[in-house]
């Protein structure tokens, strides 16, 4: 299981197309499979992934000022206006902030979109119950439908701090652990979207998967899979939207173990209820853990 700590809780107004520069109403449909799920705990996060003169879609009122301790890359000066607050558990089909390039400027821009993707070729939400788009497997994204177009044409960067995996201990129990950068900066996971009209109301939804790949030398010992972590020198080409015919495979490769580290946490984290800052802390193992 994998999960992002994350921040955002915007207001939903309608969409009136596909890619829209307003935010999409969130889908009611819950799943309850949460094998990849999002934290991020640093406020900041999403606004030191996007360059200066940014379009933020969709938020008018309320603003950022607040800065997380450490200082990204891709730090800005610039205060966008979004309406956040800091979560330590997200929950699949909420509305999370993603970063894509804009179709009409090309500039990079941050929208609200639901977690878990629903394709455009979707009759109905009905169609994933029970059926889990939270992450989206990189082997095969040129050999599924439901993940062609959008590893073409449609790729983001969902901004984190950090991520949960559980260990299989026994049959019925597992340990959480916590990742992120030594470094403590922030950083991306490689993402697709894609725009899906209800037919029922015609109001757009917006909506993601994160990307998973091979585990590296870190995350294997606790899980056999990891979420595609890209650098900051591959957001450019991740985000492109211009050579839709030459996808970068290459990027959907294991991150350096060397720079990330792992601790365990409180297994309360296991049920997103539970959002708190304790959640992400070093926790101390019963002895049969290790």
């Amino acid at each position: 299981m994998f999960i992002v700590f994350a921040l955002y809780s915007p207001n939903t107004p309608r969409c009136t197309n596909g890619e829209c520069n307003e935010n999409c109403a969130i889908a009611s449909q819950v799943i309850e499979d949460n094998l990849f799920s999002v934290r991020r705990f640093q406020t900041g996060v999403g606004q030191r992934l996007i360059r200066e003169r940014v379009c933020v879609a969709g938020i008018s009122e309320n603003r950022i000022s607040r800065e997380s301790p450490k200082r990204s890359t891709l730090e800005s000066s610039r205060t966008y206006h979004l309406e956040v607050a800091p979560s330590y558990n997200i929950a699949p089909t909420t509305m999370q902030p993603v970063i894509r390039n804009n179709r009409d400027t090309g500039e990079r821009e941050m929208v609200a979109m639901r977690w878990g993707m629903v394709p455009h070729f979707a009759k109905s939400l009905a169609d994933f119950k029970g059926f889990s788009t939270i992450n989206a497997k990189a082997e095969t994204l040129l050999s599924k439908p439901r993940w062609r177009v959008p590893f073409h044409r449609r790729r983001c960067l969902i901004p984190a701090d950090g991520f949960y995996e559980w260990k299989r201990l026994d049959e019925k129990v597992k340990q959480p652990y916590a990742f992120a950068m030594r470094s403590g900066e922030p950083f991306a996971f490689g993402g697709v979207w894609d725009a899906w009209k209800d037919p029922a109301t015609e109001d757009w939804l917006q909506s993601f998967s994160i990307i998973t790949t091979d585990p590296n030398e870190l995350t294997a010992t606790v899980h056999d899979r990891m979420p595609v972590i890209l650098k900051p020198t591959d957001y450019d080409r991740w985000l492109d939207r211009v050579d839709a015919e030459r996808p970068p495979v290459d990027l959907l490769r294991p991150y350096e173990a060397a720079e990330m580290e792992a601790h365990p946490v409180d297994p309360r984290v296991g049920s997103v209820r539970n959002s708190e800052p304790g959640l992400c802390a070093p926790w101390d193992c019963p002895p049969n853990s290790q």
